[in-house]
């Protein structure tokens, strides 16, 4: 499970909670900030993946970006799924 990478995160934080925050704030391939939902920019994957590993809840999100939780919650599996490849890459160097 693709989600895996940054959910469980949540549950046991450890040195690997550190990396993939690093990951998302340093966005290296220049993609996770300019990915985002349609017609709303304040919603990038960046955006949405950070405030995950902080433990916001969708409805939270859904509220402060104004955005329907399945739309972002659908959007950011897609992007895990998307962006597995950079994940692996970066953090298992």
């Amino acid at each position: 499970n693709d989600e895996i990478t940054i959910e469980s995160c949540r549950q046991s934080p450890s040195s690997n909670h550190a990396e993939i925050r690093q990951l998302l704030q340093s966005d290296p391939e220049n993609i996770f900030q300019i990915t985002h939902v349609r017609n709303s920019k304040k919603a990038s994957f960046q955006a949405i993946a950070l405030s995950r590993l902080e433990e916001r809840s969708w409805q939270e999100l859904s509220e402060e970006l104004g955005v329907k939780v399945s739309t972002l919650s659908g959007f950011y599996q897609t992007c895990l799924d998307r962006f597995k490849p950079i994940f692996e890459k970066h953090l298992n160097s």
